[in-house]
């Protein structure tokens, strides 16, 4: 797996973001700081123009999707921000300042309407993928609650009756 895989940009695109922390160190391994990487994702793809679909985080990952409008900033610069305001949050809370929480992240540009569901279930599946939940709905720093809330009756379901298989998508976490 390359350390420095090639980052491409382009608006009004959908994408999924994987990030990983340094050598896969569970620095967000409690609640307060799961909050506080959650909360730190949601504003700063707020504030940087980009339209959050779903989430999931991690003490030592996150999975995002997110689309880009003609607005959103670069996503180099947006997962900038995201690493530089979470660690600086963290490491505070830690008594480390200074210390490297972010290795890498890695995006994929959604081309088609079938991977973006497979891969929007993979993203709200992932907390019991990884045994921390048997229903994504109990997971609280994931997007399972607000995506039912948010989205058309039924869609749900149908996204939820997708297989996720063969999606390649970085995650030995």
């Amino acid at each position: 797996m390359s350390h420095r895989p090639l980052h491409i940009f382009q608006h009004n695109s959908f994408y999924i973001i994987t990030a990983s922390t340094y050598q896969k160190a569970k620095f967000f391994n409690t609640e307060k700081k799961l909050s506080i990487l959650t909360k730190t994702i949601l504003d700063v793809l707020d504030e940087y123009n980009w339209q959050i679909l779903a989430w999931a985080v991690f003490a030592n990952h996150y999975h995002l999707i997110a689309c880009s409008t003609e607005d959103s900033k670069p996503l180099k610069n947006t997962i900038q921000r995201i690493h530089s305001q979470a660690s600086r949050l963290v490491n505070k809370i830690d008594y480390c300042p200074g210390r490297r929480i972010w290795y890498q992240y890695w995006d994929t540009c959604i081309s088609n309407e079938k991977s973006y569901f497979a891969r929007m279930k993979y993203v709200i599946y992932n907390p019991v993928k990884h045994g921390l939940v048997e229903n994504p709905l109990d997971y609280p720093f994931c997007s399972a609650g607000w995506f039912i809330e948010n989205s058309k009756k039924g869609f749900y379901n149908e996204i939820l009756s997708l297989p996720i298989d063969r999606l390649n998508i970085v995650d030995d976490f």
